[in-house]
Order: C-alpha cells, then sequence, then structure tokens
C-alpha cells in the first residue's frame, strides 16, 4: 500500500501501476486514480482515465472523484482466461508505454544532434510505430 498519498474514506486499498500512478481501489476492485496523486503530477492528465464501468458512481463515491460526473461511460467486459484479462487491465499502461516511446522518439528527431542516419533511422522507428497502431485500429490520439 502506498501511504504518499491521502486514501478516499471508500476506497478499500491502493496501488501504484508502472506508470508510477497511484489509484484507490474501491470495493469492486477497480482502480480509480488517485486525486492527490493528479494534483502533484499535473504533467499526466492523461492518467486520470481509467477503466470504471459506473458500479461506483453513486454515493460510494465522494472525496472528488471525477469519475461519477455527466460522462461517464459504462460496460461490462467478461474474460475468460487471465491472459486476456491482463492485457485489458494492463491497457492503460501499454498505451502510456507507446505514448513515451514516440515522445523519446520525436525528441530525438526533433532535438537530435546526431548524424542524419541516425535521425532517419529513429523516424523511420517512428513511423513504423505509428503503421502498426494504424494497422490494429488505435492511435496515440485515444488516450489523450
Amino acid at each position: 500500500m502506498n501511504n504518499t498519498y491521502r486514501q478516499p474514506d471508500w476506497a478499500d486499498g491502493q496501488i501504484t501501476r508502472m506508470s508510477g500512478l497511484v489509484e484507490d481501489t474501491c470495493k469492486h476492485g477497480v482502480g480509480h486514480p488517485n486525486q492527490d496523486w493528479l494534483e502533484h503530477h499535473p504533467d499526466k492528465p492523461h492518467l486520470s482515465t481509467h477503466g470504471c464501468d459506473g458500479c461506483c458512481a453513486g454515493d460510494t463515491m465522494k472525496n472528488g472523484d471525477s469519475s461519477s460526473g455527466d460522462n461517464l461511460l459504462m460496460g461490462t467486459l467478461h474474460f475468460y482466461d487471465r491472459v486476456d484479462m491482463n492485457i485489458a487491465a494492463r491497457s492503460m499502461d501499454w498505451a502510456l508505454s507507446m505514448w513515451e516511446l514516440n515522445n523519446e522518439l520525436r525528441g530525438k528527431v526533433k532535438y537530435g544532434e546526431e548524424s542524419e542516419d541516425y535521425i532517419n533511422g529513429v523516424q523511420w522507428a517512428r513511423n513504423q510505430l505509428h503503421e502498426q497502431l494504424e494497422e490494429h485500429g488505435v492511435s496515440l490520439e485515444d488516450i489523450v
């Protein structure tokens, strides 16, 4: 458990994702981004998106959780094996990894002081990343 950030009264626990995001877990086992953590990391607003299916949107969600607003999207996912569940549960971590990789490659191209061949290779890799994302029907813009 991470005791650095205040845990709301409704939360059963707290977890820290590989991205560093601290989430408060509700009685349903859903991770909700910790509001104190988000305030301490204003450069990472994209991490406030989470997979709540609306189960907690009632009176149990207080203390400033933004998931209980009018723009709440609801859905149910069913998993028949652990691999599928892990992929879905960790999809934001995967998306953020791709976001960070893209930004790293972009920075190398934009600010790189390397040779032209090196810069061209980095740009090729970035183009490949975007082609793969497009081929799979996703975009880095999906997580903004």
